[in-house]
């Protein structure tokens, strides 16, 4: 497992608890291996902790393309906030063009929205930001 981001967990009483959680594995991991991955975490989750788990599995492309972007997106918008942070960053070319597709963990407390998140990742990018378009997912955080 590379990683894990959006874990929310939900009480409804003592004996009714409820978690879900993706979690980041190698894009060209066995998507059988993957579910079974998943599996043992619910069941786990289940016998030790009394939690009923979902697992979302977040296929990720570890190259050296996806992670120079994703070290100049994450500073881009460490500049705003050092609480900003980015995950599940996905890249598909078409057309001459890279689609940059990811999602902002921001604090509830910043004033931020995706729009000035966006504009802060192409002033970043510099010359090159036409040759992007950008999907941004914004997640707010506590």
């Amino acid at each position: 497992m590379l990683g894990f981001h959006d874990l929310l967990i939900h009480s409804y009483g003592a004996a009714k608890r409820y978690a879900v959680v993706d979690i980041e594995l190698p894009a060209s991991f066995d998507q059988l291996e993957a579910h079974k991955i998943a599996d043992n975490m619910e069941r786990d989750f289940k016998e030790e902790f009394e939690i009923n788990l979902s697992v979302h599995v977040d296929p990720v492309e570890k190259t050296a393309q996806n992670e120079r972007l994703k070290e100049k997106i994450s500073d881009a918008l460490k500049n705003l906030d050092s609480r900003v942070a980015i995950h599940d960053l996905r890249t598909e070319e078409e057309d001459g063009r890279i689609t940059l597709s990811f999602d902002a963990a921001v604090p509830f407390d910043l004033g931020l929205d995706a729009q000035t998140l966006e504009d802060a990742v192409r002033k970043t990018l510099g010359k090159d930001e036409a040759k992007y378009k950008i999907i941004l997912e914004l997640d707010r955080t506590e």
